[in-house]
């Protein structure tokens, strides 16, 4: 914009005379800016009451056409003590009876007290513990002993000097949850999880083994008499090899020894045998991941993990060949014990050639024997566990003062659902889509003719949810009062013609609440008998009022109780909303019956055909009316193209009139300099004549 200096030869004010003068022109512009301004209101209008339409049309309609939308069912339990019930909509209707046998629990041990005067600290060593005891154990002495946790079995490899911490430190490494309380001067254990089958066990393999865990305080005497314990059941094993003289003392049977270390070598061979083909897996894959890389430090790296593996490989194929070649040698062996051997040996030469291969390509050099002798480690090992497992069942290392923890098992949860028994290693069951949690054992009533225990049942029931198919329906209508009064409410407001959007200069003369009362005003009127909003009420309405066959009878929704409140007994425009006679959260018909309650609990088929079959035609006529056309985008109930078409061309329009005006204003002023030019030539004549004259 140029800036201009006027009025200094005639002293007119220039720019308020342009001013009068382009007025029109000016009101003009403001006229196209006020009415674009109440065009984009009313597109943001149709925008807001677009989406809550198609809101309404893609959720509550697709929702509630299909029949199975409406299967509800609900699931009692007579006494919520026993057991709690989730049933999902696929479980059959009936009566299920049911009794807690058993809760399932996480196996836990409460260590005994290792002292009164809360001497031990997580720093006292094992040795210092065994001397508590009055046992002994040397510092650099090893103490073995084993964990079970679950079908997981992790040997503890410890000495004298290792710490009661170290001891939590290890159990937690094995996958349990284990601290050292020193306030109670107690050991917790438990496990990691419930169920029998994630119990957990402590079991020694050898004399300090078997040591420290009664110095810990870890012994049960469930551990060294029950014949279900594993402590029991290994010693007991092992304790088959000795016999007792006829003064009472025991001896141990070499021969009977000799073939229970016979036994635990071709288990300990066999368990050895399998692993080789994952080693052997291992191998190539090294081998291929080797050939891929290119960085050096990666294949350093990946060079020193194959020659490890190739050794491992091989020693342990060694170790198994000469355990098979000496059963084939063997004079005492049966021909089926040969053969057995002569296949597995076949394995082992198998694992110890591609060892051999893959370490000639590389120039890794292998063992050139086998690194031990599995028959003598299994009997040195066994040796010093019978002698562990004897001293143990006969009390001559352990006594009743030993076994000072307290052990809680785990266990599984048993139910029995109609007659039916069912076990889980939680307090929770899965049955044919319920959801069984168990609280509490069922009262036991008696003993059956075996002497089994007779448990009280519990009942669960299944049936329609009558209340929840209510609610689904209820809360449809609930949608569709509010989308339809908000509707009646647009269509139907007062008029606003005399109002107009406020300029800026009509803005600073009026307050916040003034302006925001004067354009709300225009605002709720800008959908006024529009044809559009018309026709979608229409719709609305019409469509509530058909009516639909059902095994030869027609229903509409006065058939169920649901309906419009009289002309004069509702709002203007809350006339087309629907009531349901018996709704308590309803003012104007809760004292009415209760019609679409009985009919769901009577014919449920026919209340969920009336309604899948409205909803479906409800939903069809609305995606019809929402097609996309030349002026209306798909999902939209008005047309958006031609409001912008309108508002593109206000712009237009508003662009001439700026240029309009423009264009006179510069007229205007070019005219009024002219003038200046001529009086100030004036002006200078007069002057010089003044001056002439004297």
């Amino acid at each position: 914009m140029s800036m201009r200096i006027t009025g200094i030869s005639s002293g007119l004010d220039t720019d308020s005379m342009v001013q009068e003068l382009v007025s029109a022109s000016s009101t003009q512009k403001e006229s196209l800016e006020k009415a674009q301004t109440k065009l984009e209101w009313k597109q943001e209008t149709w925008k807001d009451l677009n989406t809550k339409v198609y809101s309404f049309f893609n959720k509550q309609l697709s929702n509630l056409k299909y029949e199975g939308s409406y299967i509800k069912k609900k699931t009692t339990v007579s006494d919520t003590s026993i057991a709690s019930v989730v049933g999902a909509d696929t479980v059959p209707n009936g009566s299920y009876s049911l009794s807690v046998k058993q809760l399932a629990s996480t196996g836990y041990l409460t260590g005994g007290k290792l002292s009164d005067d809360k001497s031990v600290t997580s720093s006292t060593t094992l040795a210092q513990l065994a001397e508590k005891s009055g046992k002994t154990i040397g510092a650099d002495e090893a103490v073995t002993f084993r964990v079970k946790n679950g079908s997981e079995e992790t040997e503890i490899e410890l000495t004298g000097a290792s710490t009661i911490s170290d001891v939590i430190s290890k159990l937690q490494d094995a996958g349990l949850t284990a601290s050292f309380d020193e306030t109670n001067q107690r050991i917790f254990v438990s496990a990691s999880a419930s169920g029998a089958e994630n119990d957990f066990a402590l079991m020694a393999d050898s004399l300090n083994g078997l040591t420290s865990l009664a110095s810990l305080g870890l012994l049960t005497e469930t551990d060294i008499s029950d014949p279900d314990s594993a402590l029991y059941q290994e010693c007991a094993y092992w304790d088959e090899a000795y016999v007792e003289n006829a003064d009472g003392t025991y001896t141990l049977d070499e021969d009977l020894f000799q073939q229970k270390v016979a036994e635990t070598a071709a288990e300990k061979a066999a368990t050895i045998l399998d692993s080789l083909a994952s080693m052997k897996e291992t191998i190539w894959q090294l081998q291929s991941d080797r050939e891929s890389l290119t960085s050096g430090t990666d294949l350093i790296k990946n060079y020193n993990k194959q020659e490890e593996a190739q050794t491992q490989l091989a020693d342990t194929a060694m170790v198994l060949k000469d355990y098979y070649q000496s059963i084939i040698d063997s004079d005492t062996a049966t021909d089926e014990e040969k053969a057995a051997a002569q296949e597995s040996l076949v394995t082992a030469n198998e694992a110890l050639a591609i060892a051999t291969s893959a370490a000639n390509t590389l120039g890794v050099t292998l063992p050139t024997e086998a690194s031990y002798n599995l028959v003598e480690t299994v009997e040195t090992e066994s040796r010093a566990l019978a002698e562990v497992a004897h001293e143990t069942l006969n009390g001559n290392i352990l006594g009743d003062a030993c076994a000072t923890a307290v052990r809680i098992k785990g266990q599984d949860a048993i139910i029995s659902l109609n007659g039916a028994e069912f076990t889980s290693d939680k307090n929770s069951f899965t049955i044919n889509g319920m959801t069984i949690s168990t609280n509490a054992v069922s009262a036991v009533t008696g003993v059956d003719a075996d002497g089994n225990k007779v448990y009280a049942t519990t009942t669960i029931t299944v049936a329609d949810d009558v209340d929840g198919i209510y609610d689904m329906i209820k809360s449809f209508l609930s949608d569709y009062n509010e989308l339809i009064i908000a509707m009646d409410t647009a269509y139907n407001a007062d008029s606003a013609s005399d109002y107009e959007p406020l300029t800026s200069e009509e803005k600073e003369a009026m307050t916040e609440e003034e302006i925001e009362k004067w354009e709300t005003k225009i605002k709720d009127s800008l959908l006024r008998k529009d044809s559009d909003l018309g026709t979608l009420i229409n719709l609305f309405k019409t469509t509530m009022l058909g009516s639909y066959t059902i095994n030869g009878t027609s229903y509409s929704l006065s058939s169920f109780g649901i309906a419009t409140l009289g002309y004069f007994d509702s709002a203007e425009n809350e006339r087309g909303a629907y009531h349901i006679d018996g709704d308590a959260d309803d003012d104007s018909t809760s004292t009415n019956t209760d019609k679409l309650k009985a009919m769901i609990a009577s014919d449920p088929e026919t209340v969920v055909s009336f309604f899948t079959q409205l909803i479906s035609d409800f939903q069809s006529k609305m995606d019809t009316l929402m097609e996309s056309t030349d002026y209306r985008s798909r999902y939209k109930v008005y047309n958006d193209k031609g409001l912008q078409q309108e508002y593109d061309r206000y712009t237009d329009k508003i662009k001439e009139a700026e240029e309009k005006l423009e264009d006179l204003e510069d007229r205007y002023y070019d005219q009024f300099s002219a003038m200046e030019t001529a009086m100030s030539k004036l002006n200078s004549q007069q002057n010089y004549i003044s001056s002439m004259l004297g």
